[in-house]
C-alpha cells in the first residue's frame, strides 16, 4: 500500500517541484533511503542522512557499486559538509520531529549554494484532518488504552524490521511532536537565510478515507480502482486554492535567499535591483532555474543569474528552431523554388516600390513626398506576404548586415532584391551553412570581433537577437560606428507589452529563459538606443500571435492539463492561427502587440 501512494503520487510531485539534473543533493533524514534511490537515477551525487543506524544498514544493502550514492548516520543540526557544498537539499517527513526547527534550518542555509532549493513535507497544523477538534477530543481518551497496548515497551511481540525500521522507529515516525502551519512554517525559513518559493499538498483527508477503505479491500482490481480513485481525488483537491492550504501535507520548495544587494545592473551599474519572478526553460526544457530582476534606475528587466558564453552554448544546441538541419534544408529548397514564380518577381518589385516610400515616410523630407509615400505603402501591403521585409533605401539597395543572421535565409532573399549582404552569426553550424550552402559572406563571431570598417554599411538589420546580447550597448555601439550617415538600424524583438505580460505573467512566451538575457519595453529600448546615440523614427506593432499562443500552451502544461489541450496551442497551427488574427490586429491597433519592428537612425 505504502510504495503503491509513494510511487504513483508523492514521488511525481516531488519531482515536479525538484530538478536535480547533475546536481549535488543532500537527503536529510533518509530513512530506508526510498527517495535518495530514486534521486541518483538523475543526480551527480547524493547523500543521505539519518540519526537512526538501524534505518542506514537499510538503506546500504539495496546500494550497487554504481550508484553515486552515499548513506551516513549522524545529526542534520551538525553536518560535516563544507559550506555551499549541495545545489539541492531535500527531508521529507522529518520536520515535524524537531521542536525548535531553526537550528536545523540554519545548517540547511550553511551547506546550500547560493540561491540552492530546499525541499521539506510537514504535516499542516491547520489541515482539515485536524479541524475536527471536537471529534479528536472525545476520540483521543477512548483511543488511548488501544495506542498503550499496540505500541507499550517490552511486549512479547517479535522485533522485526521493515522498510521503516523496528517498530520503535515506526513509533516515533507515527507520532510526531510538533505542528506548524503554513504561515509558521514561511515566517521560520525567512528568519533563517531562506525564502518560501512554491508548496503543494500531497494529501487530503476524503482521499485518505478512500485509500484506507482500499488497503482492507481483498479484490485486487477492486483495490486498485480505490486506489487510483483516491490519488485522482488528490490531484484535484491540490489544485484548489482552499484545499491548497488546507490540505494534510504539505510539499514545500523553499531556497536559499538571493543577495540582490550584492547584485548590479549591466546596463547602469546600479545596485537598486529587484527580483521580479523565477522561471525556467520551458521551450527545450534543459535543467536550471533562473530569475527575472528589475533595474528600478533605468526600468530595465535582465535575466539572473548573467551565464557566461560557454555556460549559456549549453542552451543553443543544434535542436534550437533556427539551427535545425532538417528545417534548414526544407526552408531553403523552398526558398529558392518561390523565388523563381512570376508571382514572387512582381511581389519583389512592388516590394521595392515600398521599400523607397517606407525611406521617405521615415525621413519625413516633406508633405508631399510623405503623403505620396504614404499612398503607395498603403496599395503594396497586400504584397508583403510574399517576400521577406525589404529595408528601405532612398536610390538603390546598398550594403545590409544582418546581426544573427542564423542560416541566412534573410541575406539570402536580400542578396536576389539586389542588395550586398553580409552576415555575422555566433553558432558554427548554422555559419558552416549559410558559407557552403546560401554562398554568403558571414563572419563566425560576433560584430566586435568582426571589426569591419567605419560607415561601411547602409543598414543594419537585428532580428530577434538584442536581447541574446550579454551587453547590449557596446553591440549599438559597434553598430552607430560602422553605419553610414544617415545609415538605418532596423531592430526586431519581443516588445514588453502590459497586456500579455499582465494576463500571462512568468508563463509569458517571450521570457524564453535564460536565451533572453534581457527584457524591452518600447520605452527602455529608447532609453537604450539614445544612450548608444540612436535615434528612434518609428515602431511597427506586428499582428503576429506567436507569443499569444506560445503562452496559453506554457500555462496548460505548468497546470497540468491534459496534452492534447496544450498540444492543441501550437503555432504551427493554421486553423487557431487564422481564428486568433483578429486578435493580432487588435494588439496591432492597440500598441499592444507581442512583437515590434524598430527603425532608428543616427544622430548628426
Amino acid at each position: 500500500m505504502e510504495g503503491f501512494y509513494w510511487d504513483n503520487f508523492e514521488t511525481k510531485i516531488v519531482n515536479e517541484l525538484i530538478e536535480v539534473n547533475g546536481k549535488v543533493v543532500l537527503d536529510l533524514g533518509c530513512g530506508g533511503g526510498r527517495y535518495a534511490l530514486s534521486l541518483c537515477q538523475k543526480a551527480k551525487k547524493v547523500i543521505g542522512i539519518d540519526i537512526s543506524d538501524n534505518l542506514i544498514q537499510i538503506a546500504k544493502k539495496k546500494l550497487s557499486p554504481e550508484m553515486p550514492i552515499e548513506f551516513l548516520v549522524g545529526d542534520a543540526t551538525r553536518t560535516c559538509f563544507k559550506d555551499e557544498y549541495f545545489d539541492v537539499v531535500v527531508s521529507l517527513g522529518m520536520l515535524e520531529y524537531l521542536e525548535n526547527p531553526t537550528p536545523f534550518l540554519v545548517e540547511i542555509e550553511r551547506v546550500l549554494k547560493p540561491s540552492g532549493e530546499f525541499v521539506f513535507v510537514f504535516h499542516n497544523r491547520k489541515s482539515s484532518i485536524r479541524s475536527f477538534t471536537v471529534i479528536r477530543s472525545i476520540a483521543k481518551p477512548l483511543l488511548k488504552p488501544i495506542k498503550d497496548f499496540l505500541f507499550r515497551q517490552g511486549t512479547k511481540t517479535k522485533t522485526t524490521t521493515s522498510y521503516y525500521g523496528t517498530p520503535s522507529d515506526l513509533r516515533n515516525r507515527l507520532y510526531r511532536k510538533v505542528h506548524h502551519s503554513m504561515k509558521e512554517m514561511a515566517t521560520f525559513l525567512t528568519s533563517n537565510g531562506l525564502e518560501l518559493v512554491d508548496y503543494r499538498t500531497i494529501t487530503h483527508r476524503s482521499a485518505d478515507t478512500i485509500f484506507s477503505i482500499g488497503s482492507k479491500v481483498r479484490n485486487k482490481g477492486v483495490q486498485s480502482a480505490l486506489f487510483r480513485t483516491s490519488i485522482g481525488l488528490n490531484r484535484l483537491l491540490g489544485k484548489s486554492i482552499l484545499m491548497k492550504r488546507y490540505g494534510g501535507n504539505l510539499i514545500v520548495r523553499a531556497r536559499k535567499r538571493m543577495d540582490v544587494y550584492s547584485l548590479k545592473c549591466p546596463i547602469c551599474n546600479s545596485k537598486n535591483v529587484i527580483e521580479l519572478f523565477e522561471g525556467k526553460d520551458r521551450l527545450l526544457h534543459m535543467p536550471g532555474r533562473f530569475y527575472v530582476m528589475k533595474c528600478r534606475s533605468c526600468e530595465i528587466l535582465f535575466t539572473y543569474p548573467i551565464l557566461a558564453v560557454d555556460e549559456l552554448g549549453k542552451f543553443y544546441p543544434n535542436e534550437y528552431h533556427v539551427f535545425n538541419t532538417h528545417r534548414m534544408k526544407h526552408g531553403t529548397h523552398v526558398q529558392v523554388n518561390r523565388y523563381k514564380s512570376i508571382k514572387h518577381k512582381i511581389g519583389t518589385y512592388i516590394k521595392k516600390i515600398y521599400s523607397k516610400s517606407l525611406y521617405m515616410t521615415l525621413l519625413k523630407k516633406s508633405a508631399s513626398e510623405f503623403l505620396k509615400a504614404f499612398t503607395i505603402q498603403l496599395f503594396c501591403l497586400p504584397f508583403r506576404r510574399y517576400v521577406h521585409t525589404l529595408p528601405p533605401y532612398e536610390s538603390r539597395p546598398g550594403r545590409l548586415l544582418d546581426i544573427g543572421c542564423a542560416t541566412g535565409n534573410f541575406l539570402y532573399s536580400m542578396r536576389r532584391a539586389g542588395w550586398e549582404v553580409f552576415g555575422v552569426e555566433t553558432n558554427e553550424n548554422a555559419c558552416l551553412y549559410a558559407r557552403e550552402v546560401m554562398k554568403l559572406d558571414v563572419f563566425n563571431g560576433g560584430v566586435l570581433q568582426a571589426k569591419y570598417d567605419s560607415e561601411y554599411f547602409d543598414v543594419v538589420n537585428m532580428s530577434q537577437v538584442l536581447e541574446h546580447f550579454p551587453n547590449p550597448l557596446d553591440e549599438l555601439k559597434e553598430t552607430y560606428r560602422i553605419l553610414k550617415k544617415n545609415g538605418i538600424l532596423i531592430i526586431k524583438l519581443p516588445n514588453l507589452s502590459k497586456l500579455e505580460t499582465a494576463i500571462f505573467g512568468k508563463y509569458w512566451y517571450a521570457w524564453d529563459l535564460p536565451r533572453h538575457r534581457f527584457h524591452f519595453s518600447v520605452k527602455t529600448l529608447s532609453n537604450l538606443l539614445d544612450k548608444a546615440n540612436f535615434k528612434i523614427i518609428r515602431v511597427d506593432h506586428s499582428t503576429n500571435i506567436n507569443n499569444f499562443i506560445g503562452s496559453c500552451r506554457y500555462y496548460l502544461e505548468e497546470r497540468g492539463f491534459p496534452k492534447y489541450l496544450s498540444d492543441f496551442f501550437n503555432i504551427n497551427n493554421k486553423i487557431l492561427l487564422k481564428t486568433l488574427k483578429p486578435l493580432g490586429y487588435l494588439l496591432k491597433i492597440s500598441r499592444q502587440s507581442g512583437r515590434i519592428t524598430v527603425y532608428a537612425i543616427k544622430r548628426r
